[in-house]
């Protein structure tokens, strides 16, 4: 077992703690700054490198969040979080709080009521300043471009919550220049973590789901 705020190492991660998904491809995980990370440029190879700023950028972290379990359509047309949805995110909401020492002046998400709820569960435990706000370009299918390039810009951290298959895509685009090419395996109610360096180059620190707190 995990002590609390524990992150385990990546050899053997898949066999004990499956729910702890870093990446596709694990194996390439290695230590970066104190924490398990994935080379993205091993992951990228041959798919053109991966995109950023322009030098002498600063850095940034931008937290990308699938929305928690919702309820089906053909029980509730606006598809509300779940009962199991509102139980996860309050965890993990508490767990980032008290562990990932994540820092955001607000928290963004797509206008959907699971999106929305989502958001507002993370902001109760997160307290970002500038609170909870709903943004374009962050529905299922937007083009991942836009807040790529967004985030290529932005000089604060940011806080993402959204839905597959566009945050998929928009962590590829940033990680390989691909967005085809998966590299992240989100879950509902999981938490990923990018970093942007001084030199604009995009790295994946951790996944963390609901499922292994």
């Amino acid at each position: 077992m995990l002590a609390p705020g524990e992150l385990p190492d990546s050899e053997g991660l898949l066999q004990s703690h499956p729910a702890f998904c870093w990446a596709p491809l694990l194996a390439l995980g290695q230590e970066r700054q104190g924490r398990n990370a994935i080379d993205e440029r091993e992951l990228c190879k041959g798919r053109g490198g991966t995109k950023g700023v322009r030098e002498g950028g600063q850095d940034m972290n931008l937290y990308l969040v699938q929305h928690a379990e919702a309820t089906p359509e053909s029980e509730d047309p606006e598809r509300r979080l779940s009962e199991p949805g509102w139980a996860g995110i309050r965890k993990m909401a508490r767990f980032a709080a008290d562990r990932l020492e994540i820092r955001v002046p607000r928290i963004l998400h797509s206008g959907k009521a699971r999106a929305r709820e989502t958001a507002e569960v993370l902001a109760e435990a997160l307290r970002p300043q500038l609170g909870v706000e709903a943004a374009d370009g962050l529905d299922p299918l937007a083009d991942p471009r836009v807040w790529a390039g967004r985030a290529a810009d932005s000089r604060e951290n940011a806080m993402l919550v959204g839905h597959l298959p566009h945050l998929s895509k928009l962590a590829s685009l940033l990680l390989c220049g691909d967005e085809d090419k998966p590299v992240v395996a989100f879950q509902m109610g999981g938490i990923a973590y990018l970093r942007r360096d001084e030199a604009g180059r995009w790295s994946i620190g951790w996944l963390v789901v609901p499922g292994i707190l």
